[in-house]
């Protein structure tokens, strides 16, 4: 009797601890005609399994076959399997060489949990070059990689060299090496197409992938990008390939020795059509662009519109060398020099445009704003240094401003420039009323509103090309009178839509006391309004989300008052319309006592 209770009581542990089940298909025979047919865990755990658990058939026959899942998966079970011996579980056993196919049949799988030292985590460790999985859901991951020398991490698979197709990725990753929502690295071969991701990544990560060196199509990331001192990209931390129609809107920041970039931390291949909304704050000293961090190589119809905080920083990029190469692009997020005790520079459009890299047709919208009392931080309403580069037929528009010194003067386009070697700079424009700056370093010419809005000054946007490049913005509906860019990602991004069409505009400007902020909508819509200081601080709101109906001419006074009902002082504000949650306009106005 004793012995059996001991049988017993072991078989009960092991029932517990050990709780994971290898089950064979009941249906299919594992070829593309006939697919194995995945219907639960047990199943999903029979592919992944080890010759010691499943001997027939091999692993390596199963992770060459074919599978189509046929119902929704719970992988919750996963986070008591395979115990650690510290109290832990490393849970989920990633299927590593995967070469045959697994189509998801529009299923999900959730709550997957894996913690483990390996080198390739996810769902299948490592995916062959004859490899597909499509249309398939990993909703609410838990994954973490234990090991600081591991290589990949991703929700669905630590290193592809195969094709994923229409799939979905969503919850906490927290990786080492390279890490992103659906794969940790994308090999050259790799193809990623139709794919998106939300949720929480940490490590040197992207919001998609980690490491692109393949090709990457028509997907997108909403997941935020958070922690550790590793580099970070709102969509790839570092992209080698080809991406195009791509976009990421979440918050990027880093930390350490991390620089950040709304899309990309570090390119040297080509990125097209594509574009990022997220604000991105990397380490103070490090670079941050609302696109890149780092370009070396081509960039092309695409466009940035959050904010950045950084110490070389710049709306769209923060530092291009090695030939780098920008054109028909656009910024229009606001840009925030923080902190520099060695030289550090700061523009609307690119922080530092190096040798022999080259801007063409580009401009930004956004507010360049020095915030320390450092003097080694040249900052340009386009350019924070053009260092023997070429910039051509650009403009910027926003203010430029040191906070806590004086003014700052010559920086209205650039803030500096080194003429030597390649240095070029031809056709570039800045808006000297919207800037406050009445002179630039470099060659470009300072215009009054009324010179660069439509109808434009005759000596203002001289052999631009208006045919196949650049637009007259002859309603005021797309870039508030200024050239917009006939072929810059528009048509993936609702902002565009709404942008600068509610005819926000304020009465008297500048004022004293009081001044009445007005606005007409195209369509009814949820409003919010809101006060800036030049710092993008939210001081005052004066709507939120109140409806507002459609041609009704709306006004609101606003009394120089903060939210606490104490006068402001006096000096430059931005007032923010707001329409379902998308940025309409941003306009200034002028406090004077």
């Amino acid at each position: 009797m004793k012995s059996f209770v001991s049988i017993l009581i072991f078989c009960v542990l092991s029932t517990s601890l050990w709780s994971q089940n290898a089950v064979a298909p009941a249906t299919g025979s594992g070829t593309q005609a006939d697919p194995y047919q995945i219907e639960n865990l047990d199943n999903l755990f029979w592919i992944a399994a080890p010759d010691s658990i499943v001997p027939d058939p091999n692993s390596a026959t199963r992770w060459s076959s074919h599978y189509i899942q046929t119902a929704n998966i719970d992988a919750s079970p996963t986070q008591t399997w395979f115990p650690d011996g510290t109290g832990n579980y490393y849970g989920w056993l990633p299927i590593v060489q995967f070469s045959g196919s697994y189509d998801g049949n529009v299923h999900t799988i959730s709550d997957l949990y894996l913690n483990r030292p390996n080198s390739f985590i996810g769902l299948f460790g490592i995916t062959s070059s004859t490899s597909f999985i499509a249309n398939l859901a990993l909703t609410e991951v838990d994954i973490t990689c234990s090991n600081g020398s591991s290589m990949c991490t991703g929700a669905f698979v630590g290193q592809c060299f195969g094709q994923i197709d229409n799939c979905f990725a969503s919850g906490i990753i927290n990786g080492k090496g390279c890490t992103g929502g659906l794969v940790g690295e994308l090999w050259i071969d790799g193809i990623i197409t139709n794919s998106y991701t939300e949720g929480t990544i940490s490590g040197n990560a992207g919001g998609l992938v980690g490491l692109n060196r393949g090709t990457i199509t028509d997907s997108y990331s909403t997941a935020d990008l958070m922690g550790s001192s590793d580099c970070k990209g709102g969509f790839v931390a570092s992209n080698m390939g080809t991406i195009d129609n791509c976009y990421a809107t979440g918050f990027v920041s880093g930390g350490g020795n991390g620089n950040a970039g709304g899309f990309v931390n570090y390119n040297t291949g080509t990125i097209t059509n594509s574009h990022a909304t997220g604000e991105v704050i990397p380490f103070g000293i490090r670079s941050g662009g609302g696109f890149a961090a780092i370009n070396e190589s081509t960039i092309s119809h695409c466009y940035a519109t959050g904010n950045v905080t950084s110490g070389v920083a710049g709306g769209f990029i923060a530092y291009q060398h090695d030939s780098g190469a920008v054109e028909n692009s656009y910024a229009m997020g606001n840009v925030t020099n923080v902190y520099s005790w060695f030289p550090m520079y700061a523009g609307g459009f690119i922080g530092i445009n190096a040798s022999t890299c080259s801007i063409s047709n580009c401009y930004s919208r956004g507010n360049v704003i020095r915030d320390h009392l450092y003097d080694s931080a040249p900052i340009g309403g386009f350019v924070g240094k053009n260092q023997q580069g070429i910039i051509t037929n650009s403009f910027s528009t926003g203010y430029v401003a040191y906070n806590g010194v004086a003014n700052p003067e010559d920086k209205g386009f650039a803030g500096a420039v080194d003429t030597t070697g390649t240095y070029a700079m031809s056709g570039n424009y800045w808006d000297m009323e919207t800037s406050f700056q009445y002179s630039t370093a470099g060659d470009a010419e300072g215009r009054f509103t009324s010179n660069m809005t439509s109808p434009y000054a005759t000596n203002t946007y001289v052999n631009w090309d208006f045919a196949d490049i650049w637009a007259e913005d002859i309603n005021y509906t797309f870039n508030n009178g200024y050239p917009y860019l006939l072929q810059s990602s528009v048509s993936v991004d609702e902002e565009i839509f709404i942008q600068n069409i509610a005819q926000l505009k304020n009465y008297p400007n500048p004022f004293k006391n009081v001044t009445t902020i007005s606005f007409a909508l195209p369509f009814n819509a949820k409003c919010s309004l809101s006060i800036y200081n030049l710092r993008g601080q939210k001081i005052r709101t004066l709507l939120m989300d109140r409806s507002i109906d459609q041609d009704q001419n709306f006004s609101i006074v606003w009394d120089a008052k903060d939210n606490s009902g104490k006068d402001i002082s006096p000096g430059i504000y931005f007032y923010n319309l707001i329409m379902n949650g998308k940025t309409a306009e941003t306009k200034k106005l002028i406090l004077m006592r």
